[in-house]
């Protein structure tokens, strides 16, 4: 997968401040072929503004849907219809999972929606923490976009979740050295 590609799955509405050393990372699993990614189309263009003008209204409150944008907003309330209806979970919104906040967790806690702009990082801590999960990035829609879609990330091999833990404790321990080597 194409670098650009991947910072327009993270990054789909503001670019200014790309985390290079997270894409690379998720390049590389992707690369080892740890992970995959599948592009997963999630409503119509007219579902998310019909959502908007419900937010807007007060319909929906956003309060409910806290964190962001009414814009991102409208992607939890999408991303809670679509794990209800695919999936028959119900979710939580902004729960801790692991001591990040994904934007929509399914109650069984295997299904994690991250929404508009996302720290690639969150997707291995996610893998590293349980690897039998579902990731998806639910991309903001352009102008141009008929559609809006999601990005799932899933494991490719068995035992994802201590390859990951064994290459997190592997740069502590490089760190650890660093710093000992300082004193």
């Amino acid at each position: 997968m194409e670098i650009s590609t991947l910072i327009s799955i993270f990054y789909s509405n503001y670019n200014g401040k790309i985390d290079y050393d997270g894409i690379y990372k998720i390049n590389d699993l992707i690369k080892r072929d740890l992970i995959k990614i599948e592009q997963v189309e999630i409503c119509d263009k007219g579902e998310y503004l019909n959502v908007i003008d419900k937010l807007n209204a007060g319909e929906v409150k956003i309060i409910d849907y806290q964190g962001g944008s009414t814009g991102h907003s409208a992607l939890k309330v999408i991303a809670e219809k679509y794990i209800k209806e695919n999936f028959q979970q119900n979710v939580s919104v902004e729960q801790n999972y692991f001591g990040r906040i994904p934007d929509v967790l399914s109650a069984d806690n295997q299904i994690i929606f991250e929404c508009g702009d996302t720290d690639p990082w969150k997707i291995i801590e996610y893998f590293r923490n349980n690897d039998n999960l579902q990731i998806f990035v639910l991309l903001y829609i352009s102008e141009r976009q008929n559609f809006l879609r999601a990005y799932k990330f899933i494991k490719n091999v068995n035992d994802l979740k201590n390859i990951l833990l064994d290459e997190h404790a592997e740069s502590l321990n490089i760190i650890k050295n660093i710093i000992k080597s300082r004193k």
